[in-house]
């Protein structure tokens, strides 16, 4: 309790039975990270947009037309102003 920055979060997503969506949204809710890495395929960008002050982001794809269109779209990755993915 009382974390509110976290320097490096790397998290190792099981293939077959991975964290939900939601689940990582609640998990990073409220917290300041510098560098983002969860290991979860085709991760949806809308839990991303809380992050303004994440600067380094990992993201993994396993080829989705639909959620590669929904990272580059105009409300998709472009709102996270300080990222370099």
């Amino acid at each position: 309790k009382g974390v509110q920055r976290i320097e490096r979060l790397e998290v190792d997503e099981h293939v077959y039975h991975p964290h939900s969506d939601e689940a990582i949204g609640q998990a990073i809710q409220g917290l300041e990270i510098e560098r983002f890495d969860w290991r979860k395929t085709d991760m949806a960008v809308t839990i991303l947009h809380g992050m303004s002050s994440t600067r380094v982001l990992h993201l993994y794809s396993s080829g989705n037309d639909a959620v590669l269109r929904s990272w580059s779209a105009p409300d998709g990755l472009g709102k996270l102003q300080n990222v370099s993915v």
